[in-house]
């Protein structure tokens, strides 16, 4: 409830826009407009990529919610396309692809959110609201941009004027500066601290005195150091204004990602004076991005690995299998889960899902890759260096899953047939190891 009441104050903070919807599928796009319509925003629906570029030619739109897989113009051509026509559009990607590439090819195109189907309604709700307040604050930070290069422009022929007036100018643009969301810093033409904005001295972790004078580049300890040197001198040769992204550590040991854009500045005979470099803090961005892969690779219900992320992880492990190494896999299936779903509910069976989880993590060795692989499947992938340490680790989870459990405050018993396939060879797929777990589980099941 929480959740649903503040993103519906956000709706009413950025007002009403006008959305753009496109989905090969009648339903979903009539679902996305509705909980579009019901956050009090304005939704049009289409049908394909090309009637929605058609649409964004011949109106304006804040925002476009995009399906990926369409017949024609799929949602990441869409996104492209629809991104170069008009910079200032938010986009948000709905997806039935599980796949943490596809998501990360979405927001690196520019899209401000990514959605995977199915979703809550409140989660589309919040995609929406945050990606319109998004917009907002690029928009606005684009202006004071070009406020600030205005200022920049006007400051510069305003050299040639009297001291009086100079010192006027002075006190306006750094006011302006300050006033800036973005960080400033300007550094002369060797390279030294020549002055810095607040929001620059908070995101460095330094003052304007402690750096004033120093070559700042010498002093960078930053992931991207090399990349920003590189950009700082291309734009104090003239060649070009640069940009980047970078992880800077501060002073104090704590780290902040970042945005760079670099721009010469030059004197009245046009020679080289410095760079001004402006900063902006894109630590939620980033962190947005790492929660997209986690998710995209990971079980909603239980946090475990789903069964792409597994069989990536698994895939990786028969590579590197040493020789005389085993590698074994533990398909476990829960007996009579759909009978505790139909006499309990679906809420009971959500927590005897996760409760299985949890024990198999307490149970199984702490280098075991455990992943849920859908419905009441797991499985347990672990290395050995004899066939009796696999055994031994089957008969374990075995007997841990014949505890009882209580579930809504109901005791149950709980059982469960594993399978247990083997390998020692690097070349054997995920397939074929797979395959053989299922097998040996449906014995253990039929004769049960």
């Amino acid at each position: 409830m929480a959740s649903a009441l503040s993103t519906a104050s956000h709706a009413s903070a950025v007002g009403c826009a006008r959305v753009l919807a496109v989905d090969d599928d009648p339903a979903m796009v009539r679902l996305v407009g509705r909980i579009v319509e019901r956050l009090g925003h304005r939704c049009e629906t289409v049908r394909s990529g090309e009637e929605a570029v058609e649409r964004l030619e011949a109106e304006r739109f804040e925002l476009l919610i995009t399906d990926v897989a369409m017949e024609g113009l799929s949602g990441l051509e869409l996104l492209d396309a629809a991104r170069n026509q008009d910079d200032d559009l938010a986009v948000v990607v709905v997806s039935g692809v599980d796949d943490p590439r596809t998501a990360e090819a979405a927001l690196s195109g520019g899209a401000f959110g990514y959605v995977v189907k199915p979703f809550e309604v409140t989660e589309l709700q919040i995609a929406v609201s945050n990606a319109l307040r998004r917009r907002e604050l690029e928009i606005e930070s684009r202006r004071h941009l070009r406020d600030l290069e205005a200022e920049v422009d006007r400051r510069t022929d305003l050299l040639r004027q009297t001291s009086h007036e100079l010192r006027l100018q002075e006190r306006r643009f750094r006011t302006l500066a300050q006033a800036s969301p973005l960080g400033i810093l300007y550094a002369d033409e060797l390279g030294a601290f020549a002055y810095c904005n607040s929001n620059a001295e908070t995101l460095l972790g330094r003052s304007g005195e402690e750096l004033a004078g120093r070559r700042w580049l010498d002093d960078l300890d930053s992931s991207g150091s090399d990349r920003l040197a590189e950009e700082v001198l291309a734009a104090a040769s003239g060649a070009s204004e640069g940009m980047c992204e970078y992880e800077l550590r501060r002073p104090d040991g704590s780290t902040v990602w970042i945005r760079s854009r670099i721009a010469g500045a030059l004197d009245d005979d046009q020679r080289h004076a410095g760079v001004v470099v402006l900063f902006e803090d894109i630590g939620d961005r980033k962190h947005l991005e790492r929660q997209l892969r986690h998710r995209a690779g990971h079980d909603h219900l239980t946090g475990l690995p789903n069964r792409r992320e597994f069989r990536t992880r698994l895939a990786e492990q028969l590579g590197n299998l040493a020789t005389g190494r085993l590698l074994g896999v533990l398909l476990i299936d829960l007996d009579q889960f759909k009978l505790v779903n139909d006499t309990y509910g679906h809420e009971a069976g959500d927590q005897l899902i996760v409760n299985v989880a949890e024990r198999l993590v307490e149970c199984a060795p702490a280098d075991a890759l455990i992943a849920r692989l859908g419905g009441d499947e797991y499985v347990v992938a672990l290395g050995a260096d004899r066939r009796e340490q696999l055994t031994a680790a089957a008969e374990a989870l075995r007997r841990e899953l014949r505890r009882p459990v209580r579930v809504m405050g109901v005791e149950l018993s709980l059982s469960a047939s594993v399978g247990l396939g083997i390998t020692t060879d690097p070349h054997a797929t995920v397939t074929d190891l797979l395959r053989s777990a299922d097998i040996a589980m449906h014995e253990a099941k039929r004769r049960r």
